[in-house]
């Protein structure tokens, strides 16, 4: 029963986490109340490409490489 409740408080935590915005979100908000919405499309598309390229390098082992060999970051 005590596991059950941990569970449950893990659980909530992680409801509330997943609903909050994030920095970039708030700043993509920011940027397109500012500047517009091209601007914020433009930031929009640069936030989910860079996750996306480091997303991929993630799940191929890019990581793990760039985490031993700084230097290849400059020839990635």
């Amino acid at each position: 029963m005590d596991n059950i409740n941990h569970l449950l408080v893990v659980f909530t935590d992680y409801v509330i986490a997943a609903g909050s915005p994030g920095p970039s979100t708030l700043r993509i908000m920011g940027v397109a109340m500012n500047h517009g919405r091209r601007a914020g499309l433009a930031l929009a598309t640069g936030v989910i490409s860079g996750s996306l390229f480091w997303g991929l390098s993630a799940a191929t082992g890019v990581s793990a490489l760039l985490a031993r060999y700084a230097e290849a970051l400059i020839v990635l």
